[in-house]
C-alpha cells in the first residue's frame, strides 16, 4: 500500500499542476469539498500522469452516480417497490421538469467529457471543470436537497 502522506501531495501537486496548466478557477479545497477528490485519490491509490482527466472524470463519476437515481424518480424500475414508490412523489408537473433538467445536464457533461478525452481541447477541459463545479454547488447540489427532503417526508409519511 502506498504512503497516504505522499498520495495526498503528489495529488495536490498534480493538481496544482494542472490548476496552472488549464488555468480553471476552481481550488483544491473548493473541489474536494464538493467532489471528494482526495477520498477517490486514497481510494484508488493512484495518481493520473494526465491529472485533468482524473479531475474531469471524477467530476462526471459524481454527476452520473445521481443520474440513475434521477432516472427512476421519472421511469421506476419495476418489481421494486421503493423505487415505484418514490417516482409516485414526483407526478407534479413542475417535479417531473426539475428531475428532466438535471438528468439533461448530466447528460451534457457526460458527452462533453467523451468530446474532450477525444479532442484533448484544454480550453474546452478548463472550461469543464469550473462550469461543472460552478453548476453543481448553484443548482445541482440545492436541487438534489430539495429532491431527497421531498423524498424522505414521502418515506416518514408512509
Amino acid at each position: 500500500m502506498m504512503d497516504k502522506k505522499h498520495l495526498i501531495k503528489e495529488m495536490e501537486e498534480e493538481f496544482e499542476k494542472a490548476k496552472k496548466e488549464l488555468n480553471f478557477n476552481t481550488t483544491f479545497e473548493e473541489f474536494n469539498s464538493e467532489f471528494k477528490l482526495q477520498d477517490s485519490v486514497l481510494s484508488v491509490e493512484f495518481v493520473s500522469q494526465n491529472f485533468s482527466r482524473q479531475l474531469c472524470s471524477r467530476i462526471l463519476d459524481n454527476y452520473l452516480h445521481w443520474n440513475s437515481y434521477l432516472n427512476g424518480l421519472l421511469m421506476p424500475t419495476q418489481g421494486y417497490l421503493a423505487s415505484q414508490t418514490e417516482a409516485n412523489l414526483f407526478n407534479e408537473k413542475e417535479d417531473k421538469e426539475l428531475v428532466w433538467k438535471l438528468i439533461k445536464k448530466i447528460m451534457a457533461l457526460s458527452s462533453e467529457h467523451s468530446v474532450i478525452g477525444l479532442t484533448k481541447d484544454k480550453g474546452r477541459e478548463a472550461k469543464f471543470i469550473d462550469d461543472a463545479f460552478v453548476y453543481w454547488k448553484e443548482v445541482f447540489s440545492p436541487s438534489i436537497v430539495k429532491i431527497l427532503e421531498k423524498v424522505n417526508e414521502g418515506w416518514a409519511k408512509k
